[in-house]
């Protein structure tokens, strides 16, 4: 089992494009098709169906991509544990989405340094449905996610969560576009523009909940692409290929050439969390299980 093939193959299912996955991986096109190739030919199935230009999982390929994601997450642990000598107690692994890096996370770590300065985080990248999952699975000791179930799903899933944000959704706008000097934007105004939004297969929470607010107003949107991440829809609004909703706190993304506009009666809030498994707590530090009370639990 080659575990480059494997990386190279998750991220092309997540992105479903070989142009971004080629960029997440640092590498150009080609070799990366090779990869994917390699592992068809070593499985002996299809993995990715390609069709003009549109990438889909196959069966088979949505069964590698979860068990992709467990060995390769197991095999930074095992990693990461062998270079601090086997010492576990105070190494925390975390997944984390991309967006908390830039906005939740960095004050997290500053807060619980400050207390505990000997814990080693561990860090793992990827989309809230691969963070909860490999929380469930005992792969991170913590996620940092948007909220992806309801508070009955959440207790009904052996989870525990705080939130670390919350906030709007507001409108990113590209440079010169007429909406940006209107007093009152509103949904209606909306319905006729390109939309870009994320992915519902990897945001189904929030992607259902933007739909629904217009639909509250009787319009529905014009979507024109769904992307994996909010860097990328900032990146098409820069480009002037349509608008998106996206949290208020991408204002520290700080794209260039993107305009933030608030808009009447978008009243969807979002959140990010932090998760863990109520049956991993046996293996935490009882001063961790402290600062988190503290910190988040006592103080909601």
């Amino acid at each position: 089992m080659n575990l480059t093939r494997l990386r190279c193959f998750l991220v092309v299912a997540e992105e479903l494009n070989f142009g971004r996955a080629a960029q997440r991986l640092n590498i150009s096109q080609p070799p990366l098709t090779r990869h994917i190739q390699m592992l068809e030919a070593e499985y002996g199935c299809t993995l990715l169906r390609r069709n003009n230009r549109v990438v889909e999982l196959t069966a088979a390929g949505r069964v590698l991509m979860e068990e992709a994601r467990r060995l390769l997450s197991q095999a930074a642990r095992v990693d990461q544990l062998m270079q601090k000598g086997g010492q576990e107690r105070n190494t925390l692994f975390f997944g984390v989405v991309p967006f908390a890096l830039h906005t939740v996370f960095p004050e997290f770590i500053r807060n619980h340094k400050e207390t505990y300065p000997d814990t080693q985080f561990v860090l793992d990248e990827g989309h809230t449905s691969s963070v909860i999952a490999g929380v469930k699975a005992g792969r991170y000791d913590f996620g940092i996610a948007w909220r992806s179930l309801s508070q009955v799903e959440y207790g009904n899933s052996g989870l525990d969560e705080v939130i670390l944000r919350r906030g709007r959704f507001v409108l990113a706008l590209p440079q010169g576009h007429p909406l940006i000097d209107t007093e009152c934007v509103t949904l209606e105004l909306l319905a006729g523009e390109p939309l870009i939004l994320p992915s519902r297969r990897q945001s189904p929470f929030y992607y259902d909940k933007l739909i629904a607010a217009f639909a509250g107003r009787g319009v529905s949107p014009t979507i024109s692409r769904e992307v994996a991440r909010i860097h990328s829809q900032l990146g098409y609004v820069a480009s002037g290929l349509g608008i998106a909703l996206v949290p208020e706190a991408a204002s520290a993304v700080n794209e260039r050439h993107v305009t933030l506009r608030r808009v009447e009666e978008l009243d969807v809030e979002w959140q990010i969390q932090l998760v863990w498994s109520r049956d991993r707590t046996c293996r935490l530090s009882p001063e961790l299980i402290d600062f988190l009370r503290q910190e988040y639990i006592e103080g909601r």
